[in-house]
């Protein structure tokens, strides 16, 4: 399986953690997405598929709860993680909030703008690249790290290119800042942080 979106993987990223998260194979993601298949001219199509292909097994779930966590564990271990906010730097510093009630970051969290990942092309960068760039927000083991957006999609895409750099076992945060805001007993950051 092959997922793509037309946002540099921005979505197409969650649906690869999703697929993960459940015990799935997860799917390729198609580098540079559907803009990308189109500059090479490669076919497409318009209205309902009529390809319809059968599972050789039944995927049956199972939630692997290494691949995330939830706001009450981020809040009472905040300081054993390495918090990284996928959003980008005017929200993370608070300067804006167009979504949540409350602008800001969540104490401690490193700025990680998810389309740092990407090069001009929206194509994502060579993993030594990203094994540089996570390395310099001080990444050195990936699974003491918690990934977190306004809403848990574009973090995933933070969670793929540390695979991508070799930096394997980092965390979703779902409820990421809506949730955050809305957390009792949790505070929030403004600033550069």
């Amino acid at each position: 399986m092959v997922v793509y979106d037309d946002m540099g993987g921005a979505v197409a990223a969650r649906l690869w953690w999703m697929m993960r998260w459940i015990g799935a194979k997860p799917p390729r993601l198609l580098d540079g997405g559907f803009d990308a298949w189109q500059a090479l001219g490669l076919s497409t199509e318009t209205g309902p598929s009529t390809r319809r292909e059968r599972c050789r097994e039944p995927l049956v779930p199972q939630q692997n709860p290494n691949h995330l966590i939830n706001g009450e564990d981020l809040l009472g271990q905040l300081g054993d993680w390495l918090v990284l906010d996928a959003r980008e730097a005017a929200r993370y510093r608070g300067d804006t909030e167009p979504v949540d009630p409350k602008a800001g970051h969540i104490p401690g969290a490193r700025s990680a703008f998810f389309g740092s990942n990407l090069d001009k092309d929206n194509r994502f960068r060579p993993s030594e690249d990203l094994r540089a760039h996570y390395e310099s927000l001080g990444v050195r083991e990936a699974t003491r790290v918690v990934c977190y957006c306004g809403s848990g999609v574009t973090a995933c895409h933070d969670v793929f290119a540390m695979e991508l750099a070799g930096l394997s076992g980092a965390r979703l945060y779902p409820g990421s800042w809506s949730q955050w805001c809305e957390l009792r007993g949790a505070t929030v950051e403004t600033g550069e942080g």
